[in-house]
């Protein structure tokens, strides 16, 4: 299967919009690509710096997945006047510009690095694409090019795993299965985790002697206790295979707390009340089992009693704090204590701070 490199344009194949800028003759101000040795003439510019690349389309060697390719352009001057690097922008999700000269002196050359790791979305054949603006009139974005091709020896299914985890709750397990395409034999050599909930196990692989040592099953499990937050990267298998090194395996999702409360805090800096303000507080519980608010407290000085209406009985409460002209003036600092039936989130509290004018 052939796959195009993923890009940063809307299109999903940059050698798509390339062919459309040749047929068009490039975009206002671009420089087309060619094969044969740099960019289309461009009319005199007096003393005005010119940007040319020897070579704009590079052919590089087969790369196989998981590795990192890089790619080096020559750039030469050959204006009259210095020739200012604006910026060189990536045209190729996951290609990073390592060096780039800042300016060129008339008849000055120099060159353009840039690199990328060969991830799950890098197959068959491919273009990178780097864009240089400079201060070049006449070609104010030099499009560079490189094409390759990249083969996969070791494939994962599904090849990716995503959460939406209710911390607590029971946990949850995805299975990859890794498979050798070329059905030569491999091992696994160490695992990288990207986040600290989350466990790996290898199974062992299958004694069948048809398939021995060419599959294995990778059990990634979020743990009950898996911090709250998002859940990105992935997972890198370094792998024992005649070809392939290493196997990249996306991971994303949320882990949500048991109950939130939202705003978590109350931080209002200086206000003047006028008339009766509320500041209402959601109040969500994401666990299967229902929750219970028990009881609503705090310490704020010359502030009535908050109070608790029930949207939906066990999931869901708003909690609203009412403040008013008769709350005393000055600074305003407390807590706010909500206790549930819940074992496992008994307390919320919430700070309070600001000041009343």
């Amino acid at each position: 299967m052939t796959r195009a490199f993923p890009t940063s344009s809307p299109l999903p194949f940059a050698a798509l919009a390339l062919t459309a800028i040749l047929a068009a003759g490039g975009p206002p101000g671009a420089a087309g690509l060619t094969d044969e040795g740099g960019v289309e003439a461009a009319e005199e510019a007096g003393d005005a710096p010119q940007i040319v690349a020897p070579e704009p389309v590079q052919t590089l060697p087969e790369a196989v997945q998981g590795d990192t390719v890089s790619v080096t352009f020559a750039i030469e001057n050959r204006g009259r006047a210095t020739l200012e690097i604006e910026r060189v922008a990536s045209g190729t999700d996951g290609l990073i510009v390592r060096s780039a000269p800042e300016r060129l002196a008339p008849g000055e050359a120099g060159t353009i690095r840039a690199e990328k790791r060969l991830g799950p979305r890098d197959e068959g054949a491919g273009r990178l694409l780097l864009h240089v603006h400079s201060n070049d009139p006449a070609t104010p974005r030099l499009d560079l090019a490189a094409d390759m091709t990249v083969r996969v020896f070791v494939e994962a299914t599904p090849g990716y795993a995503r959460w939406l985890y209710v911390q607590g709750e029971p946990v949850g397990t995805i299975e990859q299965t890794l498979v050798s395409l070329d059905g030569r034999p491999f091992r696994v050599e160490g695992l990288d985790r990207p986040h600290p909930g989350l466990s790996l196990a290898f199974v062992a692989p299958s004694e069948e002697p048809e398939i021995e040592g060419t599959r294995w099953s990778l059990r990634m499990t979020l743990e009950a206790d898996a911090p709250v937050g998002p859940i990105t990267g992935s997972v890198f298998v370094r792998l024992e295979h005649p070809e392939q090194k290493l196997l990249e395996i996306p991971v994303s999702g949320f882990v949500r707390p048991p109950v939130a409360v939202t705003p978590a805090d109350l931080v209002f800096g200086e206000v003047t009340l006028e008339e009766p303000a509320v500041q209402a507080f959601d109040f969500r519980v994401f666990t299967t089992a229902p929750v219970a608010i028990e009881e609503v407290t705090h310490d704020l000085e010359g502030v009535p009693p908050a109070t608790v209406a029930t949207l939906d009985a066990g999931h869901r409460y708003r909690i609203d704090l009412l403040l008013g002209p008769e709350t005393p003036k000055g600074a305003l600092r407390g807590t706010i204590r909500i206790r549930t039936d819940s074992e496992r989130v008994p307390l919320i509290t919430i700070p309070v701070e600001g000041t009343i004018r």
